[in-house]
C-alpha cells in the first residue's frame, strides 16, 4: 500500500477524462440480481476489489457471475443454493449487508455474518432490521451474524430515523418483491440510490419518489425480470476533477457524467467564478476569475 503521495503543483490541468462507474452504485445493483431468475447485464462497472468481493459472495449463494469485458458483468440466478454468507466472505467488504434484503426477499431467509466480525454501526444496521421486521420478517441478531426469515414479505410504512443509504437500498430491494405497497420515509437521496431504483424499474419494479425523502414501492409479489443497466458514474471522482480543474485554472472535460448528479457542485463552482458548461452526458470546467464563497 502506498504510504504517501507527493504532489508537485503548478501546471494547469487540461484534457478529457472518462469518469469511472460508481462503486456505491454498482454494489447494490449487483445484489439486485437476486430478485430475478433471468440474466442481468451491468455495464460501466468499476474494476476494484469490492466488486470482486461482491461477485464472490453472489457466486457463493448461487449466481452465475461472469465478466465479459473490463467493465461489463453478466449475472444470472436461476436458483439460490445457499442463504448463508459467512465471515470468510463478509470480512472483505462492509457493503456485504446489502445482500440481506434481496436474499430474504428471494429465498425467504438470509444469514449474513457481520462484516469483519465487529460492530458495523448498530444504529444504521438496526434501521435495516427494523424495516424488515415491519415488513413481516423475523430478524435475530447473534454475536456474529444476523438471521432473517419470512414466509412472505408484505408492504409497510417505514420511517427511518436517519436517511441511511444502504438501509434505503436494502428496503427497496426487499419491497420490490413484497406483496403490497411499501412507503420509506426519510429515505436517502444519493445518486446511487436513484441508480438502484432505475435498475429495479428496468427489471419491472414500480417505484416512485426517488430523489425525495419519500419513496413508494409497489411490490410485485413475485420475481422481477432481467435487464441491461449502465451503472451511473462516480460523482465523488467527478467532483475531484472538477475542483482540481478550477483550482489550477485548467480546462477539463468530464465524459459520461450527468450534470444532475453534481448539480450542487456545479452551482458552487459557478458561484466561485468558474465556467461550467453542461451537456446531457458531460461537463466541462474552465477557470474564471475565482473568488471566495
Amino acid at each position: 500500500m502506498m504510504e504517501r503521495l507527493r504532489i508537485r503543483g503548478g501546471p494547469r490541468l487540461e484534457g478529457t477524462v472518462a469518469i469511472s462507474g460508481s462503486k456505491n452504485a454498482a454494489l447494490p445493483v449487483m445484489a439486485a440480481a437476486l430478485l430475478t431468475d433471468q440474466a442481468i447485464e451491468l455495464r460501466n462497472v468499476p474494476r476494484i476489489e469490492d466488486i470482486d468481493s461482491m461477485a464472490g459472495m453472489l457466486r457463493h449463494v448461487g449466481l452465475r457471475v461472469e465478466r465479459s469485458d473490463a467493465h461489463t458483468w453478466l449475472l444470472h440466478c436461476e436458483q439460490v443454493r445457499s442463504t448463508e454468507v459467512g465471515p470468510e466472505l463478509t470480512r472483505r467488504m462492509r457493503g456485504s449487508f446489502l445482500l440481506l434484503g434481496a436474499l430474504l426477499a428471494r429465498a425467504g431467509e438470509a444469514s449474513i455474518a457481520k462484516p469483519g466480525g465487529d460492530d458495523i454501526g448498530m444504529r444504521r444496521v438496526e434501521q435495516h432490521v427494523e424495516g424488515l421486521r415491519l415488513m413481516g420478517a423475523d430478524v435475530v441478531e447473534h454475536p456474529d451474524r444476523y438471521v432473517a426469515r419470512a414466509q412472505r414479505l408484505r408492504g409497510a410504512r417505514i420511517d427511518l430515523d436517519i436517511p441511511t443509504v444502504t438501509g434505503t437500498e436494502n428496503l427497496m430491494m426487499a419491497a420490490a418483491l413484497a406483496q403490497g405497497i411499501t412507503v420509506i420515509s426519510n429515505a436517502a437521496r444519493e445518486p446511487h440510490v436513484y441508480d438502484l431504483a432505475r435498475c429495479l424499474v428496468g427489471m419491472g419494479a414500480r417505484i416512485s419518489g426517488v430523489g425525495t425523502e419519500l419513496i413508494v414501492v409497489e411490490g410485485a409479489g413475485g420475481l422481477l425480470h432481467g435487464t441491461e443497466h449502465a451503472v451511473t458514474t462516480d460523482y465523488i471522482e467527478a467532483g475531484t476533477y472538477m475542483v482540481a480543474a478550477a483550482a489550477t485554472r485548467g480546462d477539463v472535460h468530464l465524459e459520461g457524467l450527468r450534470p444532475s448528479d453534481v448539480r450542487w457542485l456545479i452551482n458552487k463552482l459557478r458561484a466561485a467564478g468558474a465556467d461550467v458548461v453542461e451537456a446531457p452526458n458531460s461537463v466541462r470546467v474552465t477557470a474564471g476569475a475565482l473568488r471566495a464563497v
